[in-house]
């Protein structure tokens, strides 16, 4: 009814108004004519009896006055209210673009532990804050719910590679790696894994996990490597808090664990990740 971006004379609702009272005048003088018995008198008298006979389609003409002037007010009202959604958006377009510099520049500012461990650092951010673009520069809720449920998967399966065959061992590890490089791939992290000369591949339903040196507690320090990369990024919004599972996670000492290798006889069962979160 109201269009901001049209002039007040060119809203419909204006001359439909006018139109619409000047109409209605019209009818009442001409009912009022037709019904009258009235005498042609140019003098004052004749005037001054004029504005009393017509005095209805008069006031009718005189309500143009104020409905016009309260289109007006209303017009403006709603020109304002576009003016400032239109400067609110410019802002949080501004911010957005000034939000997602500074992140760059923390992620390059932590060259070791950041930079080279991410492939394209936007879309880690539009990871970590996807409503940023909205004007809401807060760390995703459930981002920690997601690699939490990344530890829970970490907590079930080694159970499993414990008591497995060792034929049977390599698709568990898939298995176990799946939902952690899924997770990699949406923050775009790159060379979480311990550096090694000697690794092993493990392919299965065309997923292929590497093992560093074979050991299986290299799943446990990429998964720690991970959720520290994550907690670094989201460190940028600083109100934000990592999981309590993610906090156990990194207290976790790699080097303490056993080295046992997935193709050996046996697993050393404190490799379960549970009794080493229950040892930390």
């Amino acid at each position: 009814m109201f269009d901001p971006e049209k002039s007040l004379i060119q809203l419909k609702v204006l001359w439909v108004v006018v139109f619409g009272l000047v109409s209605l005048a019209m009818i009442s003088s001409v009912t009022i004519v037709f019904n009258s018995d009235l005498i042609f008198d140019f003098s004052y008298h004749g005037f001054n009896q004029a504005v009393t006979i017509f005095r209805v389609p008069i006031a009718i003409l005189a309500i143009i006055i104020p409905a016009v002037a309260l289109l007006a007010s209303n017009h403006r009202s709603e020109q304002a209210k576009a003016q400032i959604v239109s400067s609110n958006s410019q802002n949080v377009f501004a911010n957005y673009y000034k939000h997602r510099e500074e992140f760059e520049k923390h992620v390059d500012k932590n060259k070791t532990e950041l930079r080279k461990k991410v492939s394209d650092s936007l879309k880690l951010y539009s990871y970590i804050f996807p409503n940023a673009k909205n004007g809401v520069f807060e760390v995703e809720k459930g981002i920690w719910d997601d690699f939490d449920e990344i530890i829970d998967v970490y907590i079930l399966k080694p159970e499993e590679l414990v008591f497995a065959f060792q034929e049977d061992r390599g698709e568990i590890i898939v298995d176990m790696k799946k939902r952690s490089e899924i997770f990699k791939l949406r923050l775009s992290l790159i060379n979480t894994m311990p550096p090694s000369a000697n690794g092993v591949d493990f392919d299965c339903d065309s997923f292929s996990v590497y093992l560093p040196n074979g050991h299986i507690k290299a799943l446990y320090s990429e998964l720690k490597s991970i959720c520290k990369i994550l907690e670094l990024a989201c460190s940028f919004d600083t109100d934000s808090n990592i999981s309590l599972m993610a906090e156990r996670i990194k207290k976790i000492n790699i080097s303490s664990l056993p080295e046992s290798k997935y193709d050996e006889d046996s697993i050393d069962d404190k490799l379960s990740l549970a009794h080493i979160l229950d040892e930390n």
